[in-house]
């Protein structure tokens, strides 16, 4: 069977000509950390995290925790590979950094396999091709109004069916309008959701759900701390509007646990 021989990493920057921010950070760095293994017959394995300014030595520290741990694992042996990483960093924490540089690892290890079958992932996975709809993200709330549009009305020429902006100012009534604004700029055929990267109180959240419903959002995004549960519950029966959540969520027993309370749409 084919092993995993060494790994490197490099470091992508895109280009910021100033900083951005959402309602919970103020980003300086957008940043890619691409992790390629390679086996013992050549064949490379890729895979990449996004990475700002936050942690960057806790970040490549993890990898390279991670990557001495891979070295010698067969290739295919992904579910074997990922539990004995989970026994080595049981003690100090399954969550976080270390999940994503184990995630990272995962991936370029099916990256390699599907290489060496000569398969896509897709069809290794018994899956069925089909075409998915993609939406332009961003809209930050750093934004002038001018750069909303533009940025907006661009993602709309470049073909994508919708847009993703940024919600949670100090007053849900400036989202309110920058959504309008967005929604009389790209017209009524093009989809609009609003993102608030886990920044508003439940109450502002409500109120900003609720008066731009007429705007036809399309789902709202993390309003609140992903870890107020009731929150969500409350949201989900009184908002009227799409919830969209889980992405800071990596525990199985986690989600078990709440997904039929909460039920989010997305």
């Amino acid at each position: 069977m084919i092993k995993i021989k060494n790994f490197t990493l490099y470091k992508a920057n895109a280009s910021l000509s100033k900083p951005i921010a959402d309602a919970t950070h103020t980003l300086t760095e957008i940043s890619f950390i691409v992790l390629r293994i390679e086996t013992a017959s050549g064949v490379i394995g890729e895979s990449y995290l996004l990475s700002f300014q936050y942690s960057p030595r806790a970040i490549i520290g993890a990898l390279k925790d991670i990557g001495e741990m891979v070295i010698g694992e067969h290739v295919h042996d992904m579910t074997g590979c990922f539990e004995r990483i989970n026994q080595n960093n049981e003690y100090f924490g399954l969550e976080g950094i270390n999940r994503w540089a184990q995630s990272a690892f995962n991936i370029a290890m099916w990256d390699a396999w599907c290489k060496i079958l000569g398969q896509p992932i897709w069809k290794v996975l018994g899956g069925a091709a089909r075409p998915i709809p993609i939406y332009g993200s961003g809209g930050w709330s750093s934004y002038t109004i001018d750069e909303l549009m533009a940025e907006a009305t661009d993602y709309k020429q470049r073909g994508f069916k919708a847009v993703k902006i940024k919600v949670g100012k100090p007053d849900w009534k400036e989202d309110l309008e920058r959504l309008r604004r967005v929604r009389e700029a790209v017209g009524q055929d093009i989809g609009i959701m609003m993102d608030a990267n886990q920044g508003m109180k439940v109450p502002d959240a409500l109120s900003l759900a609720r008066a731009a419903r007429e705007l036809g959002i399309h789902w709202f995004e993390e309003p609140i701390d992903h870890t107020d549960f009731q929150g969500y519950q409350y949201l989900r029966h009184q908002a009227g509007i799409s919830l969209a959540m889980g992405e800071r969520e990596y525990s199985a027993p986690l989600t078990t646990q709440h997904l039929y309370n909460l039920t989010p749409d997305f």
